[in-house]
């Protein structure tokens, strides 16, 4: 399930409604030719784990939270469970995010 986040405060609450559950945030640009080379493949990934949101955030819309939590490149996954972060990865190699979906999905 694919969730665009349009602020803090919606992060927040998706953040907490999630609880001990794994979400995903996706950091990504429009104009970013990683992100779209990937894209298919998140879609797939979303769709394969319905019960794991994936929340978007558009870096140059929420550049506060992006510099909040240290983005630097793009796209950016981050997983979060328990209002904790696992792990983060960037870049187009989604076999690092789809073992990390497997590890902390449980």
């Amino acid at each position: 399930m694919f969730v665009e986040i349009a602020n803090k405060v919606d992060l927040q609450s998706q953040i907490d409604k999630a609880g001990k559950d794994l979400i995903i945030l996706e950091f990504y640009a429009p104009w970013c030719g990683s992100c779209k080379m990937v894209e298919t493949k998140v879609n797939d990934l979303a769709k394969e784990h319905a019960t794991v949101p994936f929340l978007r955030i558009n870096v140059d819309e929420m550049e506060e939270l992006a510099e909040e939590y240290e983005v630097t490149a793009m796209p950016t996954f981050i997983f979060i469970k328990n209002r904790e972060v696992l792990a983060t990865f960037s870049g187009t190699k989604m076999d690092k995010v789809i073992d990390a979906i497997v590890k902390y999905k449980q």
